[in-house]
């Protein structure tokens, strides 16, 4: 109640949400997934993701709650949103992996695998415990049937930069 009395006082719409957020950490926390994933939603003060970390809260959430086509548009802002200032409280490669996840449980098994292939690629080399996340990525992206094959031109762009011609 004190954060939602103190959002109220402030001039930023962001801090007229904030309650939301906090309420939806304590949703969680108590294992209340569907509730939290509501909650979650209307923190959200713009679709492109002005604070990252509600989006991720909300992904996760929402796929806890077998609710996940109400997690990919907010995650799909991230990866619209700045890179900057409150963009920098999470990273891409958190929300492509919950965009694999969401997918995954939807049987959206190509737009999955793409999101996963984000994931191995970006995490494969870094510290753990990403690159744990990253093993899982590849795992389940081979339960999928293995990373998307580029498109000609992307694969074309890929062999010129690999030899520098051009």
């Amino acid at each position: 109640d004190s954060v939602r009395a103190e959002g109220a006082r402030s001039g930023s719409a962001r801090d007229h949400r904030m309650h939301f957020h906090v309420r939806g950490l304590l949703l969680a926390l108590r294992g209340r997934a569907s509730d939290a994933c509501d909650a979650f939603h209307r923190s959200l003060y713009t679709a492109s993701a002005a604070y990252i970390r509600a989006n991720l809260a909300l992904g996760r959430s929402c796929i806890a709650a077998q609710r996940s086509a109400d997690a990919i548009g907010p995650l799909r802002g991230v990866l619209r949103g700045p890179t900057g200032a409150a963009g920098t409280y999470g990273t891409h490669t958190e929300a492509h992996e919950l965009i694999a996840r969401a997918f995954d449980a939807l049987g959206q098994r190509d737009s999955a695998r793409v999101h996963y292939a984000r994931v191995a690629a970006a995490w494969s080399v870094a510290d753990e415990p990403w690159r744990a996340r990253a093993d899982s990525a590849r795992v389940r992206l081979a339960a999928l049937g293995g990373a998307p094959r580029p498109s000609p031109a992307i694969a074309g762009l890929t062999r010129a930069l690999a030899s520098r011609r051009f």
